[in-house]
């Protein structure tokens, strides 16, 4: 993470990005400028797809420079709404040709006239019209990580945390598998933003409306009740309005939720690095349902390690195993492929009523020769 600063009194936060075809992306900070008057503030977002130290930022067009700037030393415009519209936000420009880009993009948040300030707070200034246009124009880089062999359907969403930050999720699929082995692309945009420590996500945007299954996992997380879906060409969606008389925790008599912080205590002798990551993962697993706590780490070739935790459902199927969450952590986060993995770990509860270890088994066998290592406690 680099800061710069684009304008007087506005600084932008950047993250380097790889240079590489399938851009990694793990979220962008947005800051309010301490320059900007109460009475105007502004958001900028800036993303930096390049490995070079050099910055090159565009921005939108003059007429609406950002504050400080020549073009806009006067009042900027209140999202140019009117009382029951939604706020026009500027598409970001992107430069043109290849090499190092910047996108910033500029979200004037508040009324200039105290007559219409209560009109504009309610459409620009709620946490669905902070930056969705950003999010949606995002969901083209999050489609390049998909790994789909068998749909030739690539999906790709953007999470945005509570903490601001934005985590790109895919779909991935395993050649040979049954497809309930899928990774849906809303649940690695979750685990991805779980795995950089997210208590919850404010608004999903996905290239597709979300299925049913998507839709189910979705209402375990904590924030379920508020989450935003920005679909592109749709208008802003309620997860709750997408499924409706929802079956979900509470049902089950269950008071916890996923993204939750989770520690459950578990522990082993001396272990080696791979098993100490499977442990941690199996640790910080959310599973109120069957209490089967299972992580899984992985080793690349070249020494790097991933790991992921199980994430139980209500309704069972929608949970997503241990190693399908290690997978999004190896691809999103690692830039690396399936072929890239030489070791594996399960650590799993030696008591639990279901086991984790023949499905992960099953998936190593499909994507090649890897050992996997069964730990119980």
């Amino acid at each position: 993470m680099r800061h710069a600063v684009a304008a007087p009194g506005v600084t932008t936060s950047s993250i380097v990005l790889p240079s590489r075809r399938s851009v990694r992306l793990t979220g962008s900070h947005v800051r309010r400028s301490k320059a900007l008057s109460t009475s105007s503030h502004a958001f900028a977002i800036g993303v930096i797809p390049t490995r070079t130290t050099t910055s090159f930022f565009f921005t939108p067009a003059a007429s609406a420079g950002p504050p400080g700037s020549t073009s806009a030393t006067r009042a900027p415009p209140a999202c140019g709404t009117s009382p029951g519209s939604m706020p026009s936000v500027p598409r970001p420009q992107y430069g043109a040709g290849r090499g190092p880009r910047t996108v910033i993009v500029f979200v004037h948040a508040t009324a200039v006239a105290a007559a219409r300030r209560t009109t504009i707070l309610r459409t620009c200034t709620r946490e669905l019209w902070h930056a969705p246009r950003p999010m949606l124009d995002l969901i083209a880089e999050a489609k390049k990580l998909a790994i789909p062999p068998i749909s030739n359907f690539f999906v790709g969403a953007v999470a945005r945390g509570t903490s601001g930050n934005l985590y790109l999720g895919a779909n991935f699929e395993f050649p040979g598998e049954a497809l309930s082995f899928t990774v849906h692309a809303e649940q690695a945009a979750v685990v991805n933003a779980m795995a950089h420590g997210e208590t919850g996500l404010d608004v999903l945007a996905v290239s597709a409306a979300p299925c049913g299954y998507c839709r189910q996992f979705l209402n375990e997380l904590t924030t379920a009740s508020t989450l935003q879906i920005l679909i592109p060409d749709h208008p802003p969606a309620l997860l709750s309005s997408l499924l409706p008389f929802a079956f979900g925790p509470a049902d089950l008599g269950v008071t916890a939720a996923l993204m939750s912080p989770q520690s459950h205590g578990l522990t082993l002798d001396a272990p080696d690095e791979l098993a100490a990551a499977a442990l941690a993962a199996a640790d910080a697993s959310y599973a109120p349902y069957s209490h089967a706590y299972a992580g899984v780490a992985l080793r690349t070739r070249d020494g790097a390690i991933y790991r992921g935790s199980l994430a139980e459902n209500a309704a069972y199927n929608p949970s997503m195993s241990p190693f399908e969450a290690a997978i999004v952590s190896l691809v999103i986060t690692g830039g690396k492929s399936y072929a890239d993995i030489a070791e594996a770990v399960l650590v799993e509860v030696k008591a639990a009523p279901v086991s984790q270890a023949g499905a992960t088994r099953a998936v190593l066998a499909s994507i090649g020769d890897v050992p996997l290592r069964l730990i119980q406690i």
